[in-house]
């Protein structure tokens, strides 16, 4: 699934497989490397990794 709004991230939700949280094939997964404060939308630094 992808964000409603273009160019912007959403959440990932994992398929529970007995008991385990598995990702799709494909999901694109980012570490926020820097807080995000502030209500509305905004611009900050993400580690990008594909799973």
């Amino acid at each position: 699934m992808t964000a409603a709004t273009p160019g912007h991230a959403m959440k990932a939700e994992p398929v529970m497989v007995d008991g385990v949280p598995i990702y799709p094939t494909g999901t694109i997964l980012g570490k926020a490397l820097a807080p995000f404060e502030c209500p509305g939308t905004g611009v900050i630094e993400v580690l990008v990794n594909v799973k």
